[in-house]
């Protein structure tokens, strides 16, 4: 056995795995094939569950020039949200859950606020505790498309816990039209929240509707089976207004 190996088996021991990763090599880091296959100077970028807003902080890294819409339905997280912001430019906050339908929903919040839902806690649940249930509204993509004059999204970055498919059923409009270009989404292979779609419901959705997959990121286990990853979808017949 090699020094290198050697090597690689310890580190493999203690943890951690050690490859080599091309520059150009796709599938290593979302936001830099996100980069790759945007075909505007100016994009316009979708973060559906935006949290105290570490995707919007990459999105302004990887795209300094783009129109960032970003979603946030917890009334004191929002308030984090937009400290983090601090009046950034060409950034839309706003304090509402993305979904199928305008309605009225509950915000199940936990006290680990990246996991709060707008579904309840499933079998396979294992983070914090209800912390307080809260009243949101919830439009969808094609109403708030159509009041804010948006033809087009670049990038649809959602992460919501669970109630994805929601989201992207409220945007079947744009979807048909082909004017959403690339989803980034949470795919999840346990029962984590009740009533949340498993993987091969959200990949055939967005197989019927012509996407095509670029890549998994992030691929996480719980309990020594597969939990989730994140996918990256393109849309080969994108129509740019």
């Amino acid at each position: 056995m090699t020094v290198k190996l050697h090597i690689k088996k310890a580190l493999l021991h203690l943890g951690y795995e050690v490859r080599r990763i091309r520059p150009e090599q796709i599938g290593h880091d979302p936001f830099k094939d996100m980069q790759r296959l945007v075909d505007s100077k100016a994009p316009v970028l979708f973060d559906v569950g935006a949290n105290r807003g570490q995707s919007v902080a990459a999105f302004r890294e990887y795209f300094p020039s783009s129109n960032v819409h970003a979603f946030e339905p917890s009334p004191s997280t929002f308030e984090l949200l937009k400290a983090q912001i601090n009046g950034a430019p060409n950034i839309h906050l706003s304090n509402i859950a993305l979904g199928a339908n305008c309605e009225r929903k509950v915000l199940i919040e936990n006290s680990q606020d990246t996991v709060s839902s707008l579904l309840p806690p499933g079998k396979e649940f294992r983070w914090g505790s209800v912390k307080s249930r809260t009243e949101v509204d919830v439009r969808s993509i094609d109403t708030y498309c159509e009041a804010a004059g948006i033809t087009r999204i670049d990038i649809l970055k959602s992460d919501t816990q669970g109630f994805d498919y929601e989201v992207l059923k409220g945007g079947l409009g744009m979807l048909q039209r082909h004017r959403i270009h690339m989803i980034y989404v949470e795919l999840n292979f346990l029962d984590l929240y009740v009533g949340m779609p498993r993987f091969e419901e959200m990949y055939r959705f967005l197989k019927e509707l012509g996407f095509d997959l670029v890549s998994f990121y992030n691929i996480t286990w719980q309990e020594s089976r597969l939990g989730w990853l994140d996918g990256l979808f393109i849309d080969p017949q994108w129509q740019k207004a």
